[in-house]
């Protein structure tokens, strides 16, 4: 699954800070990919989000395609927040200052979920467990993410330097 969603990434998702403010959106567009998937989840017709959005016919067909996991996507990113000004824009476990790939790497380095809450007392279990739980959908945006928030910072410090 993870595979899949990195190849959509640049097909079909674009992630850039100043569309949505991060978060995924269909590529050539500001509209948030979560937003067409909960549509088609409610019963909109491909024609009603093409008339109503402007969306070309194989963009909507992709994503009917891969709605399986453009909807687990779309429900890992509630617990997911990206903002310019926490962090400057890493994708944090919704309402802390916990960046979710630090869940990663610290799940990856051998702690569980029970040390993780202990080390930092800000996080709530469910949030840890969902973050876990949609690890296969989150992690490569989160990581493209964090990456690109890094290589912006280093940029900006260049010019400062």
């Amino acid at each position: 699954m993870k595979n899949r969603l990195v190849n959509l990434l640049g097909k079909i998702i674009e992630i850039d800070y100043n569309k949505c403010g991060g978060y995924p959106v269909l590529k050539g567009t500001r509209i948030p990919v979560a937003m067409i998937v909960r549509l088609l989840e409610l019963g909109w017709s491909e024609e009603r989000i093409r008339r109503e959005f402007l969306l070309p016919h194989g963009l909507i067909d992709e994503v009917k395609r891969n709605f399986s996991l453009l909807l687990r996507l779309a429900d890992a990113l509630e617990f997911v927040e990206i903002r310019r000004d926490k962090l400057r824009g890493i994708p944090v476990v919704r309402d802390t200052r916990v960046p979710v790939k630090h869940i990663y790497d610290l799940m990856d380095n051998g702690w569980n979920i029970d040390k993780i809450l202990r080390e930092f007392p800000t996080l709530r279990r469910i949030d840890v467990e969902k973050i876990i739980e949609y690890r296969d959908v989150l992690e490569p945006i989160v990581r493209k993410m964090h990456e690109h928030v890094i290589e912006r910072f280093h940029d900006e410090l260049g010019k400062v330097v």
